[in-house]
């Protein structure tokens, strides 16, 4: 059995505060990258418990995506480095062969009740909608996985994150790693806690991966984007196909879906050029 996991950090153990925890120039980040790491390879061993024989870890977090401890990385873990212009953004290198999907410290809509929320470049982007419908970047990520028949069976971040989650994947196994009290403040569980929740709770997914289907929007598809400024807005709208809904809002559609992902991702490229 062959599992994607997807990593980003707002969502991971004990990390609260962009600027004191996980701000890659700051001199708590070390840290950081010991609980990301951690939560990471609690996910792999609970995979490999439930015969996982290859795990694909990709830190998909930041610009730079140098965030997880290789020399640590769980020894049945191999760790996919990229940088945000990689194709396929944080699914990059995601093809059939997998059989599943996990998203390891994944965080809230942007606008949105969470830790950290956001989606994408979160000095740009103001909210995402897929079909007039809110998104944020699980979404985007399933779908992107359901184009290629592979369901998401594990999400870890804080209880708002989770509980979005639910609402679009109810069968898709929640670990809840911190309760939310504002933008930059939780409610941390222990690394200990969080450590055996979450190998528990990627066994379980994994033994249960055949009653997870894969999520999918329906098609035809549009995508939407709201800015915080104009010119950024102009500046994606130059991509072809894109068109100007408003001042600072964006539209792009398509009959594939994955075209509407790569444009998310294009849009976000563009987005921190223009900033």
């Amino acid at each position: 059995m062959k599992v994607y996991l997807s990593f980003d950090i707002e969502g991971v153990t004990g990390l609260t505060d962009n600027v004191k925890d996980i701000d890659p120039d700051g001199r708590f980040f070390h840290h950081a990258m010991e609980l990301s790491t951690m939560d990471v390879n609690a996910a792999v061993e609970g995979a490999v418990e439930a015969g996982a024989n290859e795990v694909i870890v990709n830190d998909g977090h930041g610009w730079n995506r140098r965030n997880l401890l290789f020399e640590k990385l769980h020894p049945q873990a191999s760790l996919l480095r990229a940088r945000v212009t990689t194709p396929g953004l944080n699914m990059a290198g995601l093809d059939e062969s997998f059989h599943a999907v996990m998203f390891i410290g994944w965080h809230a809509r942007a606008s949105s009740r969470g830790v950290l929320s956001h989606a994408l470049n979160s000095r740009a982007f103001t909210a995402w909608r897929i079909n007039d419908r809110p998104v944020g970047e699980p979404e985007l990520a399933a779908a992107y996985a359901g184009t290629y028949g592979i369901p998401l069976v594990l999400f870890t971040g804080d209880d708002a994150a989770c509980d979005e989650v639910q609402e679009w994947c109810p069968k898709c196994v929640r670990v809840q790693t911190k309760i939310v009290i504002d933008h930059v403040s939780a409610i941390c569980s222990s690394k200990e806690k969080t450590f055996e929740l979450i190998k528990n709770g990627a066994r379980s997914a994994l033994e249960q991966r055949s009653e997870i289907e894969p999520f999918l929007f329906d098609g035809p598809f549009s995508v939407e984007a709201d800015l915080v400024n104009d010119h950024v807005a102009g500046a994606i709208a130059e991509i072809p196909a894109v068109s100007l809904v408003n001042r600072t809002t964006v539209r792009y559609e398509s009959e594939d879906f994955r075209d509407i992902f790569r444009a998310t991702h294009a849009m976000q490229m563009i987005s921190g050029a223009a900033l």
